[in-house]
């Protein structure tokens, strides 16, 4: 039946022109440096796009953006294979931001209604990931990476001691202004943190404000509310 209708749909004049129509809206407004193979760009025909940049040099790789998805001046890096960038459904990139990953199997995940005015997130090595959950607030100058970049080496055994760890925020979680999320951080669900705030450890509670450097737990008990009631 669905072969049926996508052949339907094909043989429509006016679906066809449309089609045309918003992948030539869609090209004027993201701009793609592409290299490697079998890599996907998937936007959503009714997602908006004011101005976004791609580059990707690697196989394999996916950028999927579902319905509803607003993107003003976003850059997007991929460099190495088999990565995934996923911006589900009503997902706002307000004022710009980059999301950064290198290497291979890396992945970054942001949930339905999920609001960033400007964020930089970063995912720099292998198997490593950041998930960010649904109805979020961020607002500008947010820094979340799950890894150093660079190694760290332990002078007794020759060995690396900085490895990547994976970086998860909850559902519903308010990062104000000039906040820093480092790897191996969870926050719970209905957190606040609070302004330029540093996260280096995972509170383990949900419903908290979290502030200062490094962050630690100062309000327990709260919820939060785009309303200023």
């Amino acid at each position: 039946m669905m072969s049926e209708i996508k052949s339907a749909l094909k043989k429509n004049e006016t679906v066809v022109k449309l089609v045309r129509l918003f992948n030539k809206l869609l090209n004027d407004r993201i701009s793609k440096n592409i290299s490697g193979k079998n890599n996907k760009v998937l936007f959503s025909p009714l997602s908006g796009v004011i101005k976004c940049h791609i580059t990707i040099n690697g196989n394999n790789n996916e950028i999927l953006v579902e319905k509803g998805v607003t993107l003003n001046n976003l850059k997007i890096f991929i460099e190495g294979n088999n990565c995934l960038i996923h911006l589900r459904k009503n997902v706002q990139f307000k004022d710009g931001g980059t999301l950064w990953v290198e290497d291979n199997h890396g992945k970054i995940s942001i949930g339905d209604d999920t609001v960033i005015h400007h964020a930089e997130l970063a995912v720099t090595e292998n198997n490593s990931k950041i998930t960010i959950g649904s109805g979020c607030l961020f607002a500008y100058g947010i820094d979340i990476r799950c890894g150093d970049s660079h190694s760290i080496i332990d002078l007794g055994n020759k060995e690396r001691i900085n490895h990547a760890k994976d970086v998860v925020i909850g559902n519903k979680v308010w990062m104000a202004a000039h906040t820093t999320v480092l790897k191996g951080v969870t926050i719970l669900d209905n957190c606040v943190v609070a302004t330029k705030a540093i996260v280096t450890r995972s509170p383990g509670l949900s419903n908290v404000i979290l502030g200062g450097i490094p962050a630690k737990v100062i309000k327990k008990n709260i919820s939060w509310a785009h309303e200023r009631m």
